[in-house]
């Protein structure tokens, strides 16, 4: 989402200066930190709300001034008359008073507009200027699509610093056009429905189809099971969920036709495939109220688009202690949290057998039934028994401390498994963040160094820990397994290195230890992808250890793993070594007369860690 800040006061060292004072007192500004979680997490960090100056430089609205260093936007920010404040060392900026404005007062004097077409160049000046004679305008929110590269979606969010500006917009005559095309416009507060009656019709038909309403069966199994499959990839909570389907909704932007063989390629109907574009059109017909199929049946859609996504994360609610024995649970709980607010979706959480754990997530339309459900006095009750309530969001950071989720693929599990939209996981990754300072802060020791492997960047602590062994990836089919006949005596793999490895040296660039499995089969790692012409190379230069045969073939998956998991291992922990001042063993046999030297066991490219690398690193 670009948006624009107007109003700001320039500072007096030009042009460039100015533009960056205006950004950061709009990052910091009442509006943006009562609609943006990712920077209201930021902000809220600490008590005393001072945020790193270098944090900011880093956002993508502030490339541009980046080349003129930390010291100069410090600079720029101390020249704010009322808003900010900087630290006596430049490091940090944080607001001169607390926020004032509440979020219902920023919706009152806000209003969404959707039509604006396609991106033209200065779009956000156009846009300020259209708004411009209804009033003074505070910020123009435009919205864009979460997949990169990022597209305005013809939709905005204008907020006005006067009530009259919106009363004036929504009242004008002749209606406000863009182009000479009308838009459609409404108050912020109602933009996630259109009050018209045939739109609203439409929305009532689709939320009670959301809300479990009983359909007649279908009697044919895979039709059924296509369908509901279907159904949920294209609902209004579960669109949000699913990448690939969302990226197929926004490809036709004014339509948002999706072509059913794409459709149907995605991965949920992997055992349909064989089934054809036609079959799939004809079982999508059978939707009674969410999608339509065009007259070619080359194509689907939602029957009513999306007009505009609020954040669900902020507007749902966790609430646990409900009955578990009650069959009616799902309609119970949709009347039960209907007295706080109108509701999009009540979502039950069940174990992994499908029970219900007596706990439910509940998205309200408007944060204003999330305040009204969290501050009700008396505290929501079941059946004469309190409670547990909180946001989602308290939810979800109070689950990951607890269960200490840093790492990056089990943050995006836990984000799939709770629901969480792709455009609110901000918020998680700010909460991870935040959990790994912590974590830093109380650990003696701490990630000194990292280190490149194969395709990944690990961090490593200082005694060569790496600090999550999931960060550790690689090409795949980069090992090799081999066996040879028994010998007498054992064969010592370790010793006799240089008969394997020196034939492969001119062909791979780096190649790791052996791992034996028994005393005649184990496996051997290579930087880089092995292909079927290197796996017949290999066995041709090496067909032969010692006088015995050898025979070379892939490992399994399972092989491969732990094979490049020791090797990533093994490498931190050399690393660390050579970090410490600890020289690595000398080897004790004798080199051999016109003996090449060993290059070095791994190309290593190291970058300190808030400067706690050795010096002689």
């Amino acid at each position: 989402m670009d948006v624009v800040m107007t109003d700001a006061e320039p500072p007096v060292d030009g042009e460039l200066a100015s533009k960056a004072l205006a950004q950061v007192e709009f990052y910091f500004s009442d509006s943006n930190i009562l609609t943006d979680a990712a920077f209201r997490n930021l902000y809220n960090a600490y008590k005393t709300h001072w945020v790193s100056i270098a944090t900011i430089a880093s956002f993508n609205r502030m490339n541009q001034f980046r080349a003129f260093g930390l010291p100069w936007l410090a600079d720029v920010l101390r020249t704010s008359k009322s808003l900010l404040q900087v630290d006596g060392k430049g490091g940090s900026v944080r607001r001169t008073s607390p926020v004032a404005t509440t979020l219902s007062d920023l919706i009152s004097r806000s209003i969404f507009a959707d039509g604006f077409g396609e991106e033209t160049d200065n779009m956000l000046d156009h846009i300020l200027a259209f708004f411009a004679p209804y009033g003074k305008v505070s910020s123009i929110r435009l919205h864009r699509t979460v997949d990169r590269p990022k597209k305005f979606m013809g939709s905005v969010f204008c907020e006005f610093e006067r009530i009259e500006s919106v009363k004036a917009f929504l009242s004008a005559e002749p209606a406000p056009a863009w182009n000479g095309r009308e838009l459609v416009i409404m108050p912020r507060e109602e933009s996630h429905l259109n009050d018209s009656s045939a739109e609203e019709e439409r929305y009532r038909i689709q939320r009670e189809k959301g809300k479990m309403v009983v359909k007649k069966p279908i009697h044919e199994p895979d039709v059924q099971k296509v369908l509901d499959i279907a159904e949920e990839y294209l609902s209004d909570s579960g669109l949000p969920l699913y990448h690939a389907a969302w990226h197929l909704y926004l490809a036709d932007k004014a339509e948002h036709w999706i072509p059913i063989d794409k459709f149907a390629a995605l991965r949920n109907f992997e055992e349909f495939a064989s089934r054809g574009t036609e079959w799939f059109a004809e079982v999508l017909r059978k939707s009674e109220t969410l999608l339509e199929v065009d007259e070619r049946g080359e194509r689907v859609r939602r029957r009513a688009r999306i007009l505009h996504q609020v954040g669900q994360l902020e507007c749902s609610v966790y609430a646990a202690g409900f009955d578990r024995g009650s069959k009616d649970i799902q309609y119970e709980l949709e009347g039960f949290f209907r007295l706080y607010g109108r509701v999009e979706a009540v979502t039950l959480r069940l174990d992994a057998k499908g029970r219900f754990t007596g706990s439910a997530y509940c998205q309200f339309s408007r944060l204003a039934g999330v305040e009204r459900f969290l501050n009700a006095n008396p505290a929501p009750e079941w059946h004469g028994k309190k409670l547990i309530t909180m946001s989602k969001t308290d939810y979800c950071k109070a689950r990951m401390f607890e269960e200490n989720l840093v790492s990056q693929a089990i943050v995006k599990e836990f984000a799939l498994k709770e629901k969480v939209a792709m455009w609110d996981r901000c918020v998680l990754w700010n909460y991870r963040k935040q959990l790994l300072a912590e974590q830093l802060a109380n650990k003696p020791i701490k990630p000194a160094f990292s280190v490149e492997f194969c395709t990944s960047t690990i961090d490593v602590e200082l005694d060569g820990t790496i600090c999550f062994i999931e960060d550790v990836t690689w090409e795949d089919k980069c090992t090799l397994r081999f066996s040879c006949v028994e010998p007498s005596p054992p064969l010592n793999w370790q010793n006799n290195w240089d008969t394997l490895k020196l034939p492969l040296r001119p062909h791979f660039p780096f190649i790791s230890h052996i791992k034996k499995f028994t005393p005649t089969q184990g496996t051997i790692g290579v930087s880089r992808r092995v292909t079927e012409e290197d796996l017949q190379l290999v066995r041709k230069i090496c067909s032969t250890v010692l006088g015995r045969a050898v025979t070379w073939s892939r490992p399994s998956d399972e092989e491969e793993k732990a094979h490049m998991l020791e090797w990533a291992t093994r490498h931190a922990k050399f690393v660390a070594k050579v970090l410490s001042g600890e020289k690595p063993p000398k080897k004790s046999k004798k080199k051999k007369k016109g003996a090449k030297k060993e290059p070095a066991r791994l190309r290593r490219r190291l970058r300190g860690m808030g400067g706690l690398a050795p010096a002689n690193a």
